[in-house]
């Protein structure tokens, strides 16, 4: 489904997309919110199964996304991406698991995309939640038993990550490197992701760091009101 035009407002209180019921090309999204289609608010969006994404928000402003349910996405369950025109969304208490690639994603590229998520859980994906090169703020996410890293920023500055679970990730034992809790850059990453803060966050029970810093990542703050705890590798 593509919404079209500005001020948008999208309920369901039942029902589904259900991309196992329709014959998909590569690549399509259960919902498409495109260039240009601003202003929109979706209220318990339930979608599932797509070759692409679930929920796609393609430089489109001020969107606001309230309890979604995504899941077995191909690629991403849910995805904010600005190449040449920015983004902007907030997504409050999704459901995200499951899928392909990340439970929540962001990126931009030529542009700006925010995205900010308020409570919720991202699970059994492959990472919980990913970004490049984008402004994101977590504030209360529940982030568990993802195959790799729980939460990825890559060239991410100015994060705030304030009061989220991130445990039990790095399930999949054969992706040495990338089980941690949260992972800031890797090498060769650029530009670095700076002045970040993690703040009143418990992490937990990952195989390898609870935060992992890399490349040239550096002037983030790491709160000590942070609990960290049974990392194998280490908490920092």
């Amino acid at each position: 489904m593509e919404l079209r035009g500005d001020n948008i407002i999208f309920f369901t209180s039942r029902g589904e997309i259900d991309g196992n019921k329709v014959n998909q090309d590569s690549h399509v999204s259960g919902i498409l919110i495109p260039t240009d289609c601003n202003n929109v608010v979706l209220y318990n969006p339930h979608v599932h199964s797509c070759k692409g994404f679930n929920i796609y928000i393609y430089e489109a402003k001020n969107i606001k996304i309230i309890c979604p349910r995504a899941y077995d996405a191909e690629w991403d369950n849910i995805a904010v991406e600005a190449y040449n025109n920015d983004a902007e969304c907030e997504i409050i208490m999704p459901e995200s698991y499951s899928s392909q690639r990340s439970g929540i994603y962001a990126e931009a590229v030529n542009a700006i995309a925010i995205l900010k998520v308020y409570g919720g859980k991202s699970y059994n994906n492959v990472q919980g939640f990913g970004s490049v090169k984008s402004r994101v703020e977590l504030i209360g996410l529940d982030i568990y038993n993802n195959r790799q890293d729980g939460i990825v920023l890559l060239s991410s500055s100015y994060f705030k990550i304030i009061g989220c679970e991130v445990h039990d990730n790095g399930t999949d034992s054969n992706k040495t490197g990338y089980r941690n809790g949260i992972r800031i850059d890797d090498a060769g990453v650029s530009p670095p992701t700076q002045y970040g803060i993690i703040k009143s966050c418990t992490i937990y029970n990952n195989p390898e760091y609870g935060i992992d810093e890399r490349g040239s990542a550096d002037w983030n703050i790491i709160d000590d009101d942070n609990v960290m705890y049974n990392n194998s590798a280490g908490d920092i």
